[in-house]
């Protein structure tokens, strides 16, 4: 996988997965919209993450190396932090889907 192709299919499901929260107005188990976005689209990244993906192909899979800044404060030491997290436990539909939206919009990062 490509970086170009790993930015496009992370923001193409991560989109998606805010339009479906949108939609149905109700929060979801992200790890599940994840895997169902992957399967739909017969594709298999690690961990159901095209970012990660990338990172095991060209560093070994670490998150440091991470293809995006998951904060406004840059990268993270795991995705299990920053926008992930508060998504992931977002109590409110409206929260999770505008956190799906930043994370479909996170910056890439300069060489990595």
């Amino acid at each position: 996988m490509t970086k170009d192709e790993a930015v496009k299919y992370h923001r193409e499901m991560w989109n998606d997965i805010a339009d479906e929260i949108e939609s149905c107005k109700r929060t979801f188990y992200i790890p599940t919209l994840k895997d169902r976005w992957c399967a739909e689209h017969e594709l298999d990244p690690i961990a159901s993450c095209f970012a990660c993906e990338y990172n095991e192909q060209c560093n070994g899979f670490c998150c440091d190396h991470c293809l995006f800044n998951q904060t406004e404060m840059g990268p993270l030491e795991s995705c299990c932090e920053g926008y992930y997290a508060r998504c992931l436990y977002a109590k409110a539909w409206q929260e999770q889907a505008e956190l799906a939206r930043k994370i479909a919009n996170l910056p890439v990062r300069e060489g990595v």
